[in-house]
């Protein structure tokens, strides 16, 4: 069904005296709504919880730590903070539009919002608090035992405490983007390098195989056929998070051996090494530095790489081929992948006072 819609849009693009036909194949693309709206009691809870640093062991992070609505609800940094002392190895998503994504993790172990924020919450090396803890410190909080009765009629369990920040997340979803007024039928609302740029996209440069849907990515787990991060091997921290995640999924590795093997770490399976989760390509604007790694500064340098048909290390994606892109091209398609970003929703945070 997939490849019929992009054979498609191919086509009505190449028809330009059809525009209705084109605008007609590209409404599948339009980010749509959510089904259903969370209670706002239970958004506003979890509102606090999302800014409060008591998520957190030593009371200095919450998930605006990594996630600032005023950075793209990412953090500009090439990987993620870390409970002090520790260093992450992976660059942070955003949680703009999460909601809306089958995926959310580089590796793919997260399908919702709410599974992502319990991982993050128990990890050593991120959050790194005691489930059993937090729920005790957080009964303490008449604003969260009050309002725990009030929306779910239950107490302050860790169940509840997702499901209020999944709540909180559903939310925080983009305002319309250049591409998605153009494809309701605002001719002005791209102009003639982002079509150009959106006809290499659904054509020549064929990204549909990897970054489809509404989404524009974030369903496919595939291997760019990237060498090890160098960052890894000057930072000790890094190293040492990355043998621990090997660990803890049954898998050994060596001092000196460190990389991020991806969805082989979830998998065991050596085939899987290197395979990472394809992502949303909304948003770009807002979300530099990219890459699982946060190794690409630019889009250039991901364009760049695409075209060279991926890097060279085993198990990349057969999907991968050389391009020829020229070098107008490559803006073109650089400007329609900006296009796919919208305005951010505002948020103000609200945490109970510390007593």
């Amino acid at each position: 069904m997939k490849r019929k819609l992009a054979a498609a849009i191919i086509l009505a693009l190449a028809a330009t005296a059809s525009p209705a036909l084109e605008r007609e194949a590209l409404k599948e693309y339009i980010l749509p709504a959510l089904d259903r709206q969370p209670p706002q009691e239970l958004v506003e809870l979890g509102r606090m919880l999302y800014f409060d640093r008591r998520l957190s062991g030593d009371g200095t992070m919450n998930c605006a730590t990594c996630h600032l609505p005023q950075e793209g609800f990412s953090d500009g940094r090439d990987v993620s903070a870390a409970y002090p002392t520790n260093a992450h190895f992976r660059n942070t998503p955003t949680v703009v539009n999460a909601a809306l994504r089958p995926l959310l993790t580089w590796d793919g172990r997260a399908g919702n919002v709410e599974d992502q924020a319990m991982g993050v919450i128990k990890n050593p090396f991120e959050m790194n608090i005691n489930l059993d803890l937090l729920e005790e410190k957080l009964r303490s909080v008449p604003e969260y035992r009050d309002g725990f009765k009030a929306a779910l009629g239950s107490e302050v369990t860790r169940k509840a405490i997702v499901r209020a920040i999944g709540a909180f997340e559903r939310t925080i979803i983009a305002g319309p983007s250049p591409f998605d007024l153009y494809a309701k039928g605002d001719d002005k609302a791209l102009g003639e390098s982002e079509i150009r740029g959106m006809e290499l996209f659904f054509g020549k440069a064929n990204c549909l195989i990897c970054h489809d849907g509404p989404n524009f990515g974030a369903s496919r787990i595939e291997s760019l056929g990237l060498p090890p991060n160098p960052k890894v091997i000057t930072d000790s921290r890094r190293a040492v998070s990355l043998r621990y995640v090997a660990r803890i999924n049954g898998e050994s590795m060596g001092l000196g051996e460190e990389d991020d093997w991806g969805l082989a770490f979830l998998t065991g399976d050596i085939r899987d090494k290197g395979r990472f989760l394809s992502p949303t390509l909304r948003q770009l604007a807002r979300t530099a530095p990219y890459g699982h790694d946060g190794r690409f500064e630019t889009l250039r340098e991901i364009i760049d790489l695409i075209d060279a048909g991926g890097g060279t290390m085993p198990g990349k994606s057969h999907k991968l081929k050389p391009l020829g892109l020229t070098g107008e091209e490559k803006k073109d398609l650089e400007s329609f992948l900006l296009s796919l970003t919208g305005a951010d929703p505002v948020v103000e945070p609200k945490v109970p006072a510390l007593r």
